[in-house]
């Protein structure tokens, strides 16, 4: 009913409660996760069911849709976080304006405290930090929680804008536009690769997945 995870060599294992269950689940793998919010424990469980990898389809035509099916489509974006239009063109667009704002937010307020740091003597960075470079990390990590609190709560607000669009028009299917490797290989500059590196298309898609299964 519970799991040892190791803290490393000479050093007393930690103990945590197990759910019921996975008690006769064949784990294969277990880590403790750090976030904001707190710790999350991460488990990886070997079912033994084999799946087929995804197949990869850019461009599906509509032309199969059987009846009583409705198709609206999903265009992710950064200045606006979303766009969806259905296949009688009724359509809504999510401004993304104001998480764009407390990005470049973040941003200026870790240089200021990564430039605080520098300008420390060497001696205070350390391990044996001083009063002055605690504090300095310590806002700095302050306000890097604040904005991904904040950043979560519009990605949740944006996901419930979606679905609420979905479920008005009636739509039975949302297909979403793969932004996964829209920035492999390519070097738009110093700002454009700071914005796609803080784009949280996968946080908004893994909001959107558990509300629409949610609603049906």
């Amino acid at each position: 009913g519970h799991i040892h995870l190791s803290n490393g060599e000479g050093r007393q294992p930690l103990i945590l409660p197990l759910p019921p269950v996975y008690h006769s689940s064949s784990i294969v793998r277990a880590e403790l996760l750090h976030d904001p919010y707190g710790y999350t424990l991460a488990i990886t469980i070997d079912t033994g069911i084999q799946y087929p990898p995804a197949p990869r389809v850019v461009g599906t035509p509509l032309a199969g849709v059987g009846p009583g099916v409705k198709v609206a489509g999903l265009d992710l974006g950064q200045v606006n976080s979303g766009a969806v239009v259905t296949q009688e063109g009724v359509g809504i667009v999510i401004s993304g304006k104001l998480l764009r704002s407390h990005k470049r937010l973040r941003s200026k307020r870790h240089s200021h405290y990564t430039s605080l740091l520098d300008r420390l003597p060497r001696q205070e960075q350390g391990q044996r930090a001083s009063r002055r470079a605690k504090k300095y990390r310590g806002q700095k990590a302050r306000a890097s929680a604040h904005c991904d609190r904040l950043q979560r709560d519009i990605l949740h607000k944006t996901a419930n804008l979606v679905v609420a669009f979905c479920r008005e028009e009636r739509v039975t299917h949302l297909a979403v536009g793969d932004v996964r490797d829209i920035a492999d290989g390519t070097n738009k500059g110093a700002v454009q690769n700071q914005r796609r590196s803080q784009w949280a298309h996968g946080q908004l898609l893994a909001y959107l997945r558990y509300k629409l299964d949610r609603v049906g």
